[in-house]
């Protein structure tokens, strides 16, 4: 009698090489396009953090906070290519401050717009 064989519950857990990130078509972006700041997952932003994160200065920065940015209506007024990533400075559409005198923010869209982090409009 053959001996049954069991499914691997982790197939690619021993292999040396990781597991290909899964494709992410790229948004078109343009200059003028319009957002709605989404909620973010598990209380931060993952694609709009690096602006957001606190700077290393004595002028005392503070996060900003997550209730000034969920719903704002933003635009795309540049695009940043480097390499192999594109990012996006968004201001918001009414020219106001997102919090205490930071009125840009930096993101990338791509992935931001497939974790619901932009909303497109």
């Amino acid at each position: 009698m053959k001996k049954k064989e069991r499914p691997t519950m982790f197939p690619n857990h021993n292999s040396d090489k990781p597991l290909p990130a899964p494709p992410i078509n790229p948004y078109r972006m343009q200059v003028g396009t319009t957002f709605r700041v989404g909620n973010p997952a598990n209380r931060s932003y993952l694609f709009l953090s690096d602006s957001l994160k606190p700077k290393t200065s004595t002028l005392g920065l503070e996060e900003v906070p997550i209730g000034n940015l969920v719903d704002q209506i933003v635009t795309i007024k540049g695009i940043l290519e480097l390499s192999d990533t594109r990012t996006a400075i968004l201001e918001r559409k009414d020219n106001g401050h997102f919090f205490k005198g930071q009125n840009r923010i930096y993101a990338d869209v791509d992935n931001a717009v497939v974790a619901k982090e932009l909303i497109a409009l």
